[in-house]
């Protein structure tokens, strides 16, 4: 949630994907009078399969996936390169 506000304060796309060096998940976003990366390190996640994936999605569509997601629930998000997020 705090990867998706951030990223809604700058632009209205945001680019979630993998550091694979790292194993860290990775929401960034950029817009024209600023930029923001917000990191979750493998020891933040409760798990992580690290895999090359980076895909642009919408703002508003994130939000609309967390706010269905109740407050303390573990997720499990299947990533790819320009792929739906699932």
């Amino acid at each position: 949630s705090r990867s998706v506000r951030a990223a809604d304060m700058v632009s209205t796309h945001a680019t979630v994907g993998v550091d694979t060096d790292a194993g860290a998940f990775v929401v960034s976003a950029s817009g024209d009078t600023d930029d923001v990366c917000h990191r979750l390190e493998r020891d933040d996640l409760v798990d992580c399969s690290v895999g090359e994936a980076e895909s642009l999605y919408s703002v508003d569509y994130l939000r609309a996936i967390e706010r269905a997601i109740p407050g303390g629930t573990d997720v499990t998000l299947r990533l790819g390169t320009e792929v739906p997020l699932s």
